[in-house]
């Protein structure tokens, strides 16, 4: 009898990217072991040695996700490095960063991949599980969290280059971007929008960031 070959080897960083494409696009119900054999190219076998089985395989590929999107993994920054981005006034990155939100790659932004599906695997996992799995919601709150903390980072420095009034708080200008960007990741996985409602969406956010918040708050609520 002839005895069986080695397992082929694993390449770890291509079947995560392939596999979080695929939950990307489908989600984790609509995703089985099948799938993700026919994504990664693996057996299912070297997927349940090398990564556990199809929740363990998620978890890995929504912490890839969150290395990726939140521009901490050593490529993508490298790769921000690279581009225009470093050069740029913080709030035109704010711009680039919202129009990637609403589907708009730029050369600009250095960590677009055209092959990604519309959306947030992040945002839709939240609509998908919400507080049902502790592992999940930690993973995708860590992810929030960091992308937050890196908005926070821009529109700090934003501010003390007076791109944004002397009374901005931008821990409350980040969280404002990151559930806009979320909002757009929503809208993108709906439907495309065109690029009059991307102008418009962009252009009422930074105008939003250069207004006193003292101002837009007593617009928001004299009624």
């Amino acid at each position: 009898m002839k005895k069986p070959g080695r397992p082929p080897t694993v390449n770890r960083n291509n079947a995560l990217e392939q596999a979080m494409r695929h939950f990307w696009q489908e989600g984790y119900e609509r995703t089985s072991m099948e799938d993700l054999v026919t994504c990664t190219g693996m057996h299912k076998g070297s997927i349940y040695r090398e990564f556990g089985g199809k929740r363990e395989f998620f978890l890995a590929a929504l912490e890839r996700y969150i290395q990726r999107q939140s521009f901490t993994d050593s490529q993508t920054q490298q790769t921000i490095k690279s581009t225009a981005l470093s050069t740029l006034p913080p709030l035109k990155c704010i711009e680039f960063f919202l129009r990637f939100a609403a589907g708009v790659p730029s050369e600009e932004l250095g960590a677009v991949h055209p092959e990604d599906p519309p959306g947030c695997l992040l945002t839709n996992t939240a609509v998908e599980f919400g507080n049902t799995d502790k592992d999940i919601a930690e993973r995708i709150e860590t992810g929030l969290s960091t992308l937050r903390v890196f908005l926070e980072t821009l529109l700090t420095d934003a501010h003390t280059r007076g791109e944004t009034p002397s009374e901005s708080d931008p821990v409350t200008q980040a969280r404002f971007i990151l559930t806009l960007m979320q909002g757009l990741r929503v809208m993108a996985r709906l439907r495309p929008a065109t690029t009059e409602e991307i102008n418009h969406t962009v252009a009422l956010a930074l105008q939003s960031l250069s207004t006193p918040c003292s101002q837009v708050l007593s617009h928001s609520f004299d009624d």
